[in-house]
């Protein structure tokens, strides 16, 4: 028995591709909120000019902001961008595993890969945090893939 996606049988020690495209989204899902809830700390020095004694007095505040605050509403549609690649990916081997063009693998793997490059360009910010996502969805296109011929026909 076959789903859209991936084969239900088993080669033993393999997770089946919807497995793993499910792990891919819940990260991905997972850096959205981290991006909006999680709080970074960032200093911030405020220069005060006393009025009464003249003098200068600094102030070191630490505030703490979200990415989000930080970058600003540009930052969701940044870390949604491997939501939207999952999806994307998925929808791709769905196709190609239900007789869809071979073009539809080469698609998957490509925005696969682009995911990854994705990572080490961003590894200083938030690559390392979107490099499980690209992984993950190799390890699905390696999973799903779909024999090109036939097996051969035992001769009697």
């Amino acid at each position: 028995m076959e789903d859209a996606v991936g084969d239900a049988t088993q080669t033993p020690g393999r997770c089946p591709t919807p497995v793993l495209l499910g792990l891919a989204a819940i990260w991905s899902v997972g850096l959205i909120v981290g991006a909006v809830v999680v709080r970074t700390s960032t200093s911030q020095t405020d220069t005060v000019q006393s009025t009464i004694s003249g003098s200068v007095v600094t102030h070191h505040v630490s505030v703490m902001r979200s990415f989000v605050d930080v970058a600003g509403v540009r930052a969701v549609a940044l870390v949604s961008l491997p939501l939207l690649v999952v999806v994307m990916v998925g929808a791709l081997l769905g196709w190609r595993r239900r007789g869809g063009p071979t073009v539809a693998s080469y698609g998957a793997w490509g925005l696969s890969g682009l995911m990854v490059a994705f990572s080490v360009v961003g590894a200083l910010s938030i690559g390392v945090f979107v490099l499980p996502v690209g992984v993950l969805l190799l390890m699905a296109c390696g999973r799903s893939v779909v024999p090109v011929l036939p097996p051969p026909k035992a001769q009697a």
